[in-house]
């Protein structure tokens, strides 16, 4: 079977601001003839309070729009 990780770092830098970075790798495990995976910077984010109903995000980060399931 093939697997991949993820492991995601969440930091308070300001009162009102936090920093998001996740690492992720390419797929790997038993059957893989690559068992050296890439590792991706895939999230990388600060998160701003404005408001208790506003928030400013600038970076690259996981967004859905829409319903889904």
């Amino acid at each position: 079977f093939d697997m991949r990780a993820r492991l995601q770092f969440n930091a308070k830098v300001a009162d009102k601001t936090t920093a998001t970075a996740r690492i992720s790798s390419d797929n790997f495990g038993f059957d893989s003839k690559d068992q050296d995976p890439d590792l991706n910077l895939d999230r990388l984010y600060l998160d701003h309070e404005l408001s208790d109903d506003l928030h400013l995000t600038a970076g690259r980060y996981g967004e859905t729009f829409g319903a889904t399931g």
